[in-house]
């Protein structure tokens, strides 16, 4: 019986000592920042050692052929180089009217503008052509300089208009262009004087016909979308023509054509031509 109890006994206070040391274990709650009761200073040397060891990247050996040489800043000096005078251009108007300027003849017409956005080698041109924009060629005359000159040659084309109540001017496409024969020029110093280009003697030698004139007339009429009402009013004021120069009809300049012959500095013949076109 004292046996059994001396085993009771010890057995209690081992179950005494197993409490106390589950609550020595028992957690505290979370740590508090700026809380010194729930800091945790450890100061045993076995649990402040690192399980990883730290990474040292290894050092890139540089060679002489990676070495980079940056060269001093150097000061480039520029000079402009003049810009060649190309042959090749396109002809503008001068004070003078308008200037040709050909190889070994240069030919000036005065009191006009033109315009040619064509790019033309005057080494190789042996003729031109122009679409006049501002002046009159009956005030004009053409001088030649450069070549002494044999011969000045000039052909005219005409066509018929049609003036509208409106005023406006309207080419008859459905009547034929007039061309004259080739006339000489007459002049004094290597300038001539433009002859035949006025408008009251502007040449159309076509025989009328009134029903070529109608048809051409409806034609022009039905080609600028004008109504039924118009196009009658139009066919009945030519109804009495006896002329194409007759109103509402005219005659008006498509083209003047100019022939030059010469001779150049070394006695060269030269041939050359210019023209001036109307916009109808």
């Amino acid at each position: 019986m004292r046996k059994l109890i001396t085993i009771l006994f010890i057995s209690a206070l081992v179950c005494v000592q197993a409490c106390d040391s589950s609550n020595a274990h028992k957690t505290r709650g979370a740590i508090v920042f700026g809380d010194s009761a729930t800091i945790v200073n450890e100061k045993d040397p076995q649990y402040l050692s690192d399980n990883v060891a730290d990474f040292v990247p290894a050092k890139a050996e540089v060679s002489a052929k990676d070495t980079v040489t940056i060269p001093e800043k150097t000061t480039v000096e520029v000079t402009s180089s003049p810009k060649p005078i190309s042959n090749n251009e396109i002809p503008k108007n001068s004070a003078k009217g308008l200037e040709v300027p050909f190889k070994g003849l240069t030919i000036t017409i005065s009191g006009i503008e033109v315009r040619n956005n064509k790019t033309i080698d005057w080494e190789k041109a042996k003729g031109v052509a122009y679409t006049i924009e501002k002046g009159n060629l009956a005030n004009s005359s053409l001088t030649c300089k450069g070549a002494t000159v044999n011969k000045v040659m000039q052909r005219i084309q005409t066509v018929v208009l049609l003036k509208t109540k409106s005023g406006k001017n309207i080419k008859l496409s459905g009547l034929p262009t007039y061309s004259t024969e080739w006339q000489t020029l007459k002049g004094n110093g290597g300038t001539y004087v433009l002859s035949g280009v006025s408008d009251n003697r502007l040449p159309y030698r076509q025989q009328f016909s009134l029903k070529a004139a109608k048809n051409a007339v409806q034609k022009a009429s039905r080609a600028n979308r004008m109504n039924r009402k118009e196009e009658e009013l139009l066919l009945k004021s030519v109804n009495r023509l006896r002329a194409y120069n007759q109103a509402p009809l005219s005659i008006a300049l498509k083209s003047v054509i100019w022939k030059i012959s010469a001779k150049d500095a070394v006695g060269k013949p030269i041939e050359k031509e210019v023209r001036i076109d109307y916009e109808r």
